[in-house]
């Protein structure tokens, strides 16, 4: 994928509106100069089988476990400002290698994929803590967690107030629309709405 690619893909979508044109360009930036931070690895994926074959190639491996995250966890942008506490947290790996793949605001899939180890990954269950909820409303979570250990490479504007990089570990949650790829060997067990699932490359 590449800018190149930029006036067939908006002939094959049109009508484009300005908005999707200006994130179709952004991805196709990305994707062609993924500028990726020392250490880390990053690549597009536009189908289900070039995900599974770069994360057999970035991981070292073909037998693999991959944890979509769960449709419970709101859509980005979308969850306003209920407020969460957490209930339980458990470890779904050990400290590793992992991959991670963001989808991409595109009229078609397309995952921004990366790793940036070590990381380990945690199942987290987050309940309501809003009195003003309505009882119709969801109000339990399964959500993913990837908690970096190294974050000396990481950009200061993406670290937390206060927080230069190196000098703490980071840990965020995964989108709806994440998918977290990890070896079988490094996989502590299936908790929750977190069941591994099986994926031997071919």
């Amino acid at each position: 994928m590449s800018r190149k690619s930029f006036t067939a893909i908006l002939r094959m979508f049109a009508p484009v509106s300005c908005a999707m044109a200006e994130n179709i360009l952004s991805v196709l930036d990305l994707c062609e100069h993924p500028n990726p931070a020392k250490g880390e690895k990053k690549a597009c994926a536009t189908s289900v089988e070039s995900m599974v074959e770069l994360a057999a190639f970035v991981l070292g491996t073909r037998d693999l476990r991959t944890f979509p995250s769960s449709p419970s966890v709101p859509v980005e942008g979308r969850a306003g400002s209920k407020a969460y506490r957490m209930a339980t947290v458990t470890a779904i790996t050990g400290t590793g290698d992992t991959m991670t793949c963001h989808g991409a605001a595109f009229p078609c899939k397309v995952f921004v994929c990366h790793a940036l180890v070590p990381t380990r990954v945690y199942s987290v269950a987050l309940e309501s803590d809003d009195d003003g909820v309505e009882e119709e409303e969801e109000e339990k979570v399964e959500a993913l967690v990837v908690y970096h250990l190294n974050t000396s490479e990481f950009d200061p504007e993406k670290m937390p107030p206060n927080v230069k990089p190196g000098e703490a570990p980071v840990c965020h949650f995964l989108n709806r629309d994440d998918i977290l790829w990890a070896p079988a060997a490094t996989t502590l067990g299936e908790q929750g709405a977190y069941r591994s699932r099986p994926v031997v490359a071919a």
